[in-house]
This record gives C-alpha cells, structure tokens and sequence, in this order.
C-alpha cells in the first residue's frame, strides 16, 4: 500500500524504504511499533511537489500528498505528528500493525530500491502493508 502510493505519487521509483529501531534489532516487545523511513531524493521530491525549499518538500509531500493517498486506503488509519523531533506519519494497519514512518531527502540523483528487511515470517502483514 506504502509502495503504491508512493508510485503514484512520483514518476520513478527512485526511493528506498528502510526499516530502523527496536523491531529491526529483534528487541521489540509485543506493543512495539515498526519504524521505517522513506528516502527520496530532493530532485524527485521536487519535481513532485512543485517545491524547491526542502522543509517544504516535506511538508507538502509527507503531510499532504502521501498522507491524503495513503488516507484513502480502507485498511489503514493515516495520523500526523508534526511536532515530534522528527516528523513522521503514523499508520495504523487492520488495527494490528503500527507504523512510524518519517521522510530522508537525500541529494544523491540515484537511489537503487531494495526491499525492507530483518522481518520475521510472522510478520506478512508489514509486507501488505508495504
């Protein structure tokens, strides 16, 4: 779901989505929350949003657009948190899953995709989701 927002939203798939924290590590308790990132780089954002000042790109595109897209998905429920440290979007999916998902933008031209990784076989949920 993740995933097709984000090709709907961009024209390349120029972007990785990287998982971090606690449940990457395998020290996540049973309430614990996937954290992942998404990073784009700035001339991708940029020529998505129309956008050039980075902390606009994120604002428009993490806030705006991959919010309202993912917004329409009917498994998942899309909150902002603008205030935090750093912003993230947390997701909630079939009312199971929790994801904290924050933006990188990089100025790199090239990202090469790869998949998210570290998950157990019990987690098939996290991959429908993505």
């Amino acid at each position: 779901m993740i995933r097709k927002a984000l090709n709907s939203l961009i024209v390349t798939d120029n972007y990785l989505i990287l998982q971090y924290g606690s449940s990457l590590f395998g020290s996540e308790t049973k309430d614990s929350d996937y954290d992942i990132i998404v990073v784009c780089t700035l001339k991708t954002l940029s020529e998505a949003t129309k956008m050039s000042e980075t902390s606009r790109i994120r604002e428009s595109f993490l806030f705006g657009d991959l919010m309202a897209k993912l917004g329409q998905e009917e498994l998942l429920k899309v909150y902002d948190v603008k205030q935090a440290k750093v912003p993230i979007l947390k997701i909630k999916y079939k009312e199971t899953l929790s994801l904290d998902m924050s933006l990188g933008i990089v100025t790199n031209e090239v990202l090469h995709g790869v998949p998210i990784g570290g998950l157990s076989p019990a987690d098939k949920d996290t991959e429908s989701v993505l």
